[in-house]
């Protein structure tokens, strides 16, 4: 028979194991809601019930499958606020072939065209602190190019457009049936959702956010904008543009425009100011696309042929 200390003892031995029970229970059950997300996390599109991969993926076959005309004309406006604070515009008309990825350029812009520069003379005279000028009241010709000579496309896709599928024998040339036809393609960026978000019109977009997994530098977009069902591309965020230069050193953001069989370059926006030394930092530079029509006139006196190289151009990798 249990005296009355013996039955405390054992009840005390009771409660703790129940309280030991307890909290490893409870941190189970924590560790469990921690580690398994909820069923709907991954859905990023709650119109369509897609997850950010899916969207992403979407938006990319839509660049694959845009229908470009054979010549598409274009000018193209580079516009910047110099270290004067003073505001510069050119313009050059260009012509390219999507097809073909060519692209033809006027090597000098409309107001240089209009009025050619002349013979410098005089002095140049500049006010410099510490090496740094912070003045400079040279005269700048009309035909100075703000960035070099463009040769750019409003047609480029930044690595939105699919690639071709790796290449894998045929069944006639190993003699073996085929089941099924699989496509394997190398995935360029770890994709996520940011929100969602309303554009111009009030149209859904889906915002995401993309992680290289390979070559940041050249995979450079880092977030993007895509329309909710139809998946055309509204804006992208890259974290550098071009090739060479300042351009490297800032983030760009991009907008497009679409019609019904394809989506285009409208803006491109560096969202730091252009470094290019010796006193020429530009702020708020912009390039701007606009269909032209009827084509550029001279188009031979002065362009050249995209794949040819130059040092002065600007180009996309």
């Amino acid at each position: 028979m249990f005296g009355l200390r013996d039955l405390l003892l054992h009840a005390t031995r009771i409660a703790k194991r129940v309280a030991t029970l307890s909290l490893t229970y409870a941190i189970v059950a924590r560790i469990s809601a921690q580690s398994v997300p909820a069923q709907d996390a991954a859905v990023c599109d709650t119109r369509t019930g897609e997850s950010a991969e899916e969207v992403f993926r979407k938006a990319q076959n839509r660049w694959s499958s845009n229908v470009y005309p054979y010549d598409l004309h274009y000018v193209l406006t580079i516009s910047a606020t110099d270290d004067r604070g003073e505001s510069i515009v050119r313009h050059y008309d260009g012509q390219a072939e999507p097809g073909r990825d060519v692209i033809w350029m006027h090597t000098r812009s409309q107001e240089e065209a209009a009025q050619p520069p002349t013979t410098p003379h005089g002095i140049n005279f500049v006010i410099a602190i510490q090496g740094r000028v912070v003045h400079n009241f040279t005269p700048k010709a009309v035909g100075f190019d703000i960035m070099g000579i463009p040769r750019l496309s409003p047609a480029y896709t930044f690595g939105m457009a699919r690639g071709a599928a790796l290449s894998t024998p045929s069944p006639a040339a190993t003699g073996l049936k085929t089941i099924a036809a699989v496509e394997a393609r190398a995935r360029e960026y770890r994709v996520s959702c940011i929100d969602s978000a309303l554009g111009d019109g009030g149209v859904a977009l889906d915002h995401l956010r993309l992680e290289p997994l390979r070559d940041p530098n050249h995979n450079r977009i880092r977030e993007v904008w895509i329309e909710s069902g139809s998946y055309w591309t509204d804006r992208m965020l890259l974290a550098r543009n071009f090739v060479d230069g300042p351009p490297l050193h800032s983030p760009w953001d991009i907008a497009f425009v679409h019609d019904d069989d394809a989506e285009y370059i409208a803006r491109e926006r560096a969202l730091k100011p252009l470094d290019y030394g010796r006193g020429r930092v530009y702020a708020d530079v912009t390039l701007t696309f606009r269909r032209s029509n009827p084509p550029p006139s001279a188009v031979s006196a002065f362009i050249f042929d995209g794949q040819a190289p130059d040092d002065n151009a600007l180009v996309e990798p």
